[in-house]
């Protein structure tokens, strides 16, 4: 991960210059800069039934988000009902095998998630170029709201789920023909 920089001030030791008064300094930009920590974590809000986690929500979810299989000692198993709306910021996802229940709109509105990858050892989900699906793949759960392209329903799709396309930039969808004989 790269380094943040944040602005902290503008010098002023010059009155109108925008350069440092010492000669030493004097080729160096006007602002100080403090490094913030690279390894800011989302911070998830979930519940806790029966021994078990299910993320409700989550903060700070900016840039590639791993879902942890455990929060303090209990498993993660699902993922709740629009968990992560409208995280603008995440640009992909990692659910972990962990995880066997994902509800409906759990992505919703995330305009730069570009991937969601599945652990392969999950034994309910699977993705494929970023896209969640069942384990069979007979299920296309969520598209990623990031992509702009177009996208063609692969032939295992027999179902599509509630909200699987909501708040996509999609230029097109292709869906299979079904042709039976």
């Amino acid at each position: 991960a790269n380094p943040i920089w944040s602005p902290v001030g503008t010098n002023t030791l010059t009155g109108s210059s925008s350069y440092f008064a010492d000669p030493q300094w004097a080729h160096y930009p006007v602002r100080f800069y403090r490094l913030r920590s690279v390894l800011t974590q989302p911070q998830f809000n979930y519940t806790t039934n029966n021994g078990a986690i299910t993320i409700t929500g989550c903060t700070g979810a900016d840039g590639a988000v791993t879902i942890p299989n455990t929060i303090s000692g209990l498993p993660v198993t699902a993922i709740g009902d629009q968990a992560f709306v409208n995280s603008a910021k995440m640009t992909s996802v990692t659910i972990p095998s962990s995880v066997t229940s994902i509800r409906a709109g759990a992505f919703l509105n995330c305009t730069s998630l570009s991937a969601i990858a599945v652990n392969g050892l999950n034994p309910e989900y699977s993705s494929v170029n970023g896209v969640l699906f069942n384990k069979s793949q007979s299920t296309l759960i969520e598209y990623p709201g990031g992509e702009t392209t177009s996208y063609a329903i692969p032939n295992s799709v027999t179902l599509i789920g509630e909200a699987a396309f909501s708040g996509c930039r999609l230029t097109s969808v292709t869906i299979p023909d079904r042709k039976s004989t």
